[in-house]
């Protein structure tokens, strides 16, 4: 009797031992799956939002009468490049 359960301490031992660390294993495998399909939605979610502004952007510029908005900011103060007529540069630090 007392063989019996030294062999079934033994076999729980040497479950721990192997089983234990292989399940969390796959645990955090699936997990940083989950995780890294969330993050590819994501992105393609900003990717088609960026796409949009772009777009929205073209159709709104194309609209923009300029010199009345020059002649509005003037009135009220504000410096004003017209984008057309001047070239913007973006200086990054």
């Amino acid at each position: 009797m007392r063989r019996e359960y030294n062999l079934v301490f033994k076999t729980l031992i040497v479950v721990f031992l192997i089983g234990l660390p292989y399940l969390s294993y796959v645990a955090i495998k699936s997990m940083v799956e989950r995780k890294g399909r969330e993050i590819k939605r994501i992105e393609s979610e900003i990717l088609r939002t960026k796409k949009s502004i772009n777009n929205l952007e073209r159709i709104f510029s194309e609209r923009i009468d300029y010199k009345k908005v020059e002649s509005k900011a003037k009135q009220m103060g504000f410096d004003y490049i017209n984008p057309q007529r001047n070239k913007i540069f973006v200086v990054k630090d």
